[in-house]
C-alpha cells in the first residue's frame, strides 16, 4: 500500500474511534499500523480499545509484545491499564516516570490529575490542572475535571457554577446532557430541569428511575447471551438478574470505585462463571454507576487479568472517606 492509503486508513480509524465504534476503528488501525508513520499511534490506539472493552489480559499481552516500541512515548497507555485494574501506585509511578519524555506533556498532566482524583488527592489534582489550563486546547478538560472534583467533594453548588462556564457546543451533546443531569441529581433538582434534558439517553433515564426495572430491561436487551453476537459480553441465559443486581449493590457499598469520566466503575469477581466476554467464559463483571452515587447504570461480564488488584478495591475506601469523598445512594 502507498503511504497515502495508510493515512486515509488512520484518519478513518480516528473517526470511528471518536464515535466509540471500536470494531470499525480496530479494522482501520490494524491497516494503519503497517505504516512506519502511523505504527506507534495505531498500536497505542488498539491497546486502548482493548482496555476500553475491558479485555485487560489482551491489552497486557499487546503491551508486552510491543513494549520496546511504546513505553516512554505512550506511558499513559500503561498507566491507564494499571489504573483500571486498581494498581494505583504503579499507575502513578509510570506516569511520573514518563515525564522524561517531552511528548504530550499536557496529556500526561491531565492523566496525572485523573490518578490523583482516583486517589482522593484533590488538592494535588487541582495544582496539576492549574498547569494545563494555560493551554487553550485543555481549558475545557480543566473545567470538566474541576466539576468532577467538586461533585466528589460534595460541593454541588460549585460544580453547578463551573458547569455554567461551558456550552453544549464545546463537547458531545450527550455527554453535556449527562453532566448537566448528574449535577442536578446531586442538587436534588433533577425534576426541575426535566424539560431541558434529553430523556432518550439511557444514563439520564436511570437517574430518574426509582427502581431497577429499566436496568433489568437494559441488561436483557444488551447483555444476555445471544449466539449470533459471540464477540460481545453477555451473561448466561439462566442468570438471575435481580439476584445479580442485589449482589452487586451489596458488594459495591464496601468497595472503592475507579473514576471514569461521568461514572464510577467496579470490577467484581464471583465464585462461579456468570457469562462470557469475547467468547471466553468468565467469573468477573464490571459495574458502572452514576458519578458520586451507587445507582447502577449498567453491568456486564469482563475478563480480568492476573494483575488485577482485587484487594486494592477494599484497602483505600476508608482512606478516601477520610479525605472527604461523598457518597449518595
Amino acid at each position: 500500500m502507498q503511504e497515502m492509503e495508510y493515512e486515509v486508513s488512520y484518519q478513518q480509524a480516528l473517526h470511528y474511534f471518536e464515535l466509540k465504534d471500536y470494531e470499525h476503528a480496530k479494522f482501520y488501525f490494524n491497516i494503519a499500523k503497517e505504516s512506519l508513520t502511523y505504527r506507534t499511534l495505531s498500536l497505542n490506539a488498539l491497546i486502548l480499545i482493548e482496555t476500553y472493552n475491558s479485555n485487560y489480559q489482551k491489552a497486557r499481552n499487546m503491551l508486552e509484545e510491543y513494549k520496546d516500541e511504546l513505553y516512554f512515548e505512550h506511558a499513559t497507555t500503561y498507566a491507564n491499564l494499571e489504573k483500571v485494574e486498581f494498581n494505583l501506585e504503579k499507575s502513578l509511578d509510570m506516569i511520573l516516570d514518563s515525564f522524561t519524555s517531552s511528548l504530550s506533556p499536557n496529556k500526561k498532566l491531565s492523566y496525572l490529575a485523573d490518578i490523583y482524583i482516583e486517589l482522593g488527592e484533590y488538592e494535588r489534582a487541582r495544582k496539576v490542572l492549574e498547569t494545563i489550563k494555560l493551554s487553550s486546547e485543555y481549558l475545557l478538560t480543566y473545567n470538566i475535571k474541576l466539576i468532577f472534583i467538586s461533585i466528589l467533594e460534595g460541593d454541588y453548588l460549585k460544580a453547578y457554577k463551573l458547569f455554567q462556564k461551558i456550552s453544549v457546543n464545546d463537547m458531545n451533546s450527550d455527554f453535556y446532557n449527562q453532566l448537566k443531569a448528574i449535577i442536578a441529581y446531586h442538587q436534588g433538582r433533577l425534576m426541575d430541569i426535566k424539560d431541558e434534558l434529553n430523556l432518550y439517553l439511557y444514563y439520564i433515564k436511570r437517574l430518574f428511575s426509582s427502581d431497577d426495572n429499566d436496568l433489568i430491561k437494559h441488561l436483557n436487551e444488551r447483555h444476555i447471551k445471544r449466539s449470533e453476537e459471540m464477540d460481545k459480553s453477555y451473561f448466561f441465559n439462566n442468570i438471575d438478574l435481580e439476584k445479580l443486581i442485589t449482589n452487586a449493590k451489596d458488594q459495591i457499598k464496601d468497595l472503592n470505585p475507579s473514576f471514569d469520566r461521568n461514572a464510577f466503575t467496579y470490577n467484581l469477581k464471583f465464585s462461579k462463571l456468570i457469562g462470557f466476554s469475547n467468547g471466553v467464559n468468565t467469573d468477573s463483571m464490571k459495574v458502572v454507576t452514576a458519578l458520586g452515587t451507587n445507582k447502577i447504570i449498567t453491568m456486564y461480564p469482563v475478563i480480568l487479568s492476573s494483575n488485577f488488584n482485587q484487594e486494592g478495591l477494599r484497602e483505600s475506601k476508608e482512606l478516601k472517606l477520610k479525605r472527604g469523598l461523598k457518597w449518595k445512594n
